[in-house]
């Protein structure tokens, strides 16, 4: 029963936090690894470190019977409690949801306009090594650090 509750708990959540079929689907895996260690680390703490096939399939059995009785009915409350409260949070983030849209929009088109200009620099057919020719010497970058050689000559490791 304990496990069945905290299926319907992580449904809901995500139920709440987006209707979608894979955040469900998701919610399904998150359930199953939950429970499987839960499961797993009971049965080996009071079994003195024994897995027992008859205990596992108890649990599956428990939580079938008990999702087909009372847990649809858990869940038909649940479901429409998390489908409100998705909306009310809808409406009450919406302010920030439009300010992070408008930021994501401005980076958005700044990327555009950088790949605008990449391309028509590379149409052109100018090349990085034509456009090196053309900057002064002093606009170049200096390198203070030369190249560090990676094998040492005449030195026997």
């Amino acid at each position: 029963m304990p496990v069945c509750l905290i299926y319907i708990g992580i449904q809901s959540l995500f139920r709440a936090l987006s209707g979608k079929d894979r955040f469900i689907f998701a919610a399904d895996i998150l359930f199953s690894v939950i429970a499987a260690l839960i499961s797993f680390f009971f049965m080996v703490f009071y079994n003195n470190g024994r897995v027992r096939l008859h205990l596992i399939m108890g649990e599956a059995l428990g939580f079938f019977v008990f999702m087909r009785t009372v847990g649809k009915h858990l869940l038909a409350l649940c479901f429409p409690a998390a489908d409100t409260a998705r909306k009310v949070l809808g409406k009450m983030l919406y302010p920030f949801v439009r300010v992070g849209s408008a930021f994501v929009n401005i980076f958005r088109n700044a990327g555009d306009f950088v790949r605008r200009m990449i391309r028509k620099r590379s149409s052109k057919g100018i090349s990085v090594e034509e456009i090196d020719k053309k900057t002064p010497d002093k606009a170049k970058k200096i390198n203070f650090i030369s190249k560090i050689l990676l094998k040492i000559q005449n030195k026997s490791v």
